[in-house]
């Protein structure tokens, strides 16, 4: 162990190349397995964005139903509405003495014609 290391100006260049190919070959499989997971989780991210897209559409979708919903249930008002009136006016042509409850039936009318179709009670 008292020898001295000689080193000979072949050696060092011997040495140099050696880490540059251990670089160059670890730089390459890193590479490689880089390439090797991103291939490998592409289907989840495309599928991801499938599902992330699907999303935004059910999204807007129960937007839009919740709107018709309303809107349907104001028109089903509407015809409730529209039906006691018709049976007050029946009432009325065949008793002639139900004029309170042609009343109520016109102040009924009267509120859902001006509340735009909106339920008020």
């Amino acid at each position: 162990m008292d020898k001295p290391i000689m080193l000979t100006p072949q050696d060092i260049v011997n040495m140099i190349l050696a880490i540059s190919a251990a670089l160059v070959t670890i730089s390459a499989a890193v590479t490689l397995i880089i390439k090797w997971v991103t291939k490998v989780r592409e289907p989840e991210t495309k599928q991801n964005s499938r599902l992330d897209l699907i999303e935004r559409r059910l999204d807007e979708m129960d937007r839009k139903l919740a709107i018709d919903k309303k809107r349907l249930d104001n028109i089903e008002y509407g015809h409730e509405v529209t039906q006691e009136a018709l049976l007050a006016l029946l009432n009325y042509s065949l008793n002639n003495d139900e004029v309170e409850g042609l009343k109520m039936a016109k102040k009924k009318l009267e509120g859902y014609l001006i509340s735009k179709g909106e339920r008020t009670d």
